[in-house]
């Protein structure tokens, strides 16, 4: 199970509406029991532009995170001894689904890329009205959906 405050939820989806019609994509680290999220700019439109044979398609139905934005929210969870939660994107008008593109992505060689992180996919439809939320994780073999359970904090 995905414990997942109530604060980050709803950041992660107010992203997903202000990136519609595009997917979004971001990190979520966890300092103290906090979840701070970290949106990432989606630069696949950038790289479909420069070079549309090997990145074929657009923003609209897949992403990339900003490689040197990537580098910072590394470098700051391992100088302020955060861990790397979870990675979450966007599916502008389809399901909150773990798509072959998705598993591609996590998992480029026979073992994923940050294997105890969970992957969040958002489920955005054109009213910009969040219609699912859904956690994978990685169990050995393929990812597995989870449960999310969204909690109120204090802090």
């Amino acid at each position: 199970m995905l414990k997942l405050s109530a604060k980050a939820f709803y950041e992660i989806c107010e992203h997903a509406k202000r990136a519609y019609p595009e997917e979004c994509c971001g990190i979520i680290l966890l300092k103290d029991g906090m979840d701070i999220v970290r949106p990432c700019t989606n630069i696949q439109n950038k790289l479909h532009a420069q070079e549309p044979n090997l990145y074929s398609q657009t923003a609209r139905v897949a992403y990339v995170m900003a490689p040197q934005e990537m580098f910072y929210i590394f470098k700051e969870a391992e100088e302020n001894d955060m861990r790397i939660k979870a990675f979450y994107h966007s599916h502008p008008d389809h399901g909150a689904f773990f798509s072959e593109e998705d598993k591609n992505q996590a998992v480029p060689w026979d073992e994923p890329l940050h294997p105890n992180c969970v992957y969040i996919v958002i489920s955005i439809y054109n009213n910009r009205e969040v219609k699912d939320v859904r956690a994978y994780t990685w169990n050995h073999r393929k990812f597995v959906e989870i449960p999310i359970d969204k909690f109120s904090m204090n802090r």
